[in-house]
């Protein structure tokens, strides 16, 4: 079975909150940012590798 690759938008920005799927955000004003945080990347990063909360027996 093929691996869920996450992509940049997938993880909730634990920077400026930006929901999942949204682009980061500045928070003061809201302006909506090109590229995302350096902390959504981490995330993302980290989802990757961390296992799954439950897996079902086979």
């Amino acid at each position: 079975m093929p691996r869920h690759v996450p992509t940049r938008l997938s993880v909730r920005c634990p920077w400026c909150h930006a929901p999942t799927g949204e682009p980061c955000t500045v928070p003061s004003n809201g302006r909506r940012l090109p590229t995302p945080h350096d902390a959504r990347l981490t995330a993302v990063s980290t989802d990757v590798e961390a296992p799954p909360a439950h897996q079902d027996p086979p």
